[in-house]
């Protein structure tokens, strides 16, 4: 499932989708958050197809990066990963030899689905 965020030193949000046949879901709210959700069901794959890529170019155009998931278009095999955060990766930088800045940003990646989380 792409994962997007948004964050503007004011405003940290996440939105999700996910493709299903005829079935567009989305699950939206506040980085750290559960946020919240909404289906929608569609007459036919093709018209759920066009709502998703819709919906995508329109958070794309207000500022959502993508953060993980499948590419956009690609097959689901095709994941980027690209979960970062700046404080976590400074912690480490100030902290070159301390364990616990390590760990938690491995357990940060790994709540993204980031295979590195399990190499830290």
């Amino acid at each position: 499932m792409p994962r997007y965020e948004f964050s503007d030193g004011r405003s940290f949000k996440f939105w999700e989708i996910t493709l299903s046949g005829r079935s567009l879901t989305t699950r939206w709210g506040r980085l750290g958050g559960k946020g919240q959700s909404k289906t929608k069901e569609f007459i036919d794959e093709r018209t759920c197809r066009r709502a998703y890529d819709t919906l995508v170019r329109e958070k794309t155009a207000n500022g959502y990066e993508l953060k993980a998931g499948p590419v956009p278009g690609s097959s689901p095999a095709q994941t980027l990963i690209v979960a970062r955060d700046a404080t976590l990766e400074r912690a480490i930088l100030d902290s070159p030899d301390a364990v616990e800045p390590r760990a938690v940003y491995a357990d940060w990646l790994m709540e993204r689905g980031d295979p590195r989380g399990e190499l830290m």
